[in-house]
């Protein structure tokens, strides 16, 4: 495979936690050898620690319980709207967490 998501292993917690220990472990280079970046999508098999690291990401800092309500919406409006949820719309929904 070739192209933006080259480097794109979903959104699962598995996976997230696993490149956070060894970037390498389901690559076999640096994406950013090739000009690409390394892509955590949050999908809706993603769960607490995956939404908690692109909360993070994304300068918020929310308790269990609020990450839980953001995880429930989230998934929420992800089967309702049939597409994956941008990092604008995560924000929107950390922001109503508060």
């Amino acid at each position: 495979m070739t192209g933006t998501h080259a480097f794109c292993w979903g959104g699962m917690d598995l996976i997230t936690q696993e490149t956070e220990v060894d970037p390498l472990l389901h690559n076999c280079l640096e994406p950013i050898l090739v000009g690409n970046d390394r892509e955590v999508p949050f999908t809706p098999d993603s769960g607490p620690y995956t939404l908690t690291d692109k909360l993070t990401a994304l300068g918020f800092d929310l308790t269990r319980a609020q990450v839980e309500e953001v995880l429930d919406r989230s998934r929420e409006l992800m089967a309702d709207g049939g597409r994956l949820l941008t990092d604008e719309d995560l924000a929107a929904l950390a922001r109503e967490a508060r």
